[in-house]
């Protein structure tokens, strides 16, 4: 646009001019337009038409994948704007999937979400392991450790904290790097804790773009359980 707007000047037509093309420009047609669904497969209209510009065109749609992660899905404020969030990804073409870390299915109430995009509740992808001892064991053992500082209304060492909310979500991390792990192309848009840790900790080596909304204090909500470097 700034080297139209440059070749404009130096044809000298007016600003006015200028700025109402600008603002009545849409975009050339059939670079991967949108249509709509039929059958419900989406469909894209693309005036690729020789091998190299189908691939790019097919590696644009694989990367138009949106994984929205909540705790959970009750008709809090956080949620309806997830959720509507998430019903504009869907409308704009991306395949979307709407995931809750904290959340039984009896509990899931998605009145704002639009019905074309699935559900998934992280608790059915746990799967026990040789590991569940030993955390079991240590989740009592870091919540001892950091009594001490919340009596004093300190923040935890950063050591203590990062156990203490392994201990504590070790199930959820591990299940949810399985699942990032299988939908490598997705981006990922997290709000609210325990969830954003948690998307943080099990993302760590897969190659999900991510992007975090905190919609609070942490410190507030945290308080010093977890401490304040942790977060």
């Amino acid at each position: 646009s700034l080297a139209c707007i440059s070749l404009c000047i130096e044809y000298n037509i007016s600003k006015e001019a200028i700025k109402s093309a600008l603002y009545k420009f849409t975009g050339a047609s059939r670079r991967f337009e949108y249509k709509g669904k039929i059958n419900n497969a989406s469909i894209y209209d693309d005036y690729g038409h020789h091998p190299t510009e189908i691939i790019a065109t097919s590696k644009a749609l694989m990367n138009k994948k949106v994984l929205m992660v909540m705790p959970v899905l009750k008709g809090g404020g956080a949620e309806r704007v997830a959720s509507i969030l998430t019903n504009e990804f869907h409308k704009n073409g991306y395949a979307c999937e709407f995931l809750l870390t904290s959340c039984n299915r009896n509990e899931v109430i998605s009145r704002d979400l639009s019905e074309d995009v699935p559900v998934i509740l992280l608790r059915e992808y746990f799967k026990k392991s040789h590991t569940d001892i030993f955390y079991e064991l240590l989740r009592p053992v870091t919540s001892l450790l950091c009594v001490p500082f919340e009596k004093a209304k300190k923040s935890a060492p950063a050591f203590f904290s990062y156990l203490s909310f392994v201990a504590n979500y070790y199930k959820e991390i591990n299940a949810l790097k399985i699942f990032l792990k299988e939908r490598e192309t997705a981006t990922v848009v997290t709000f609210l804790q325990p969830s954003i840790p948690l998307v943080l900790l099990a993302g760590r080596k897969t190659k999900n773009k991510i992007i975090i909304s905190e919609r609070g204090d942490p410190k507030r909500l945290m308080k010093h359980r977890y401490g304040y470097k942790f977060i």
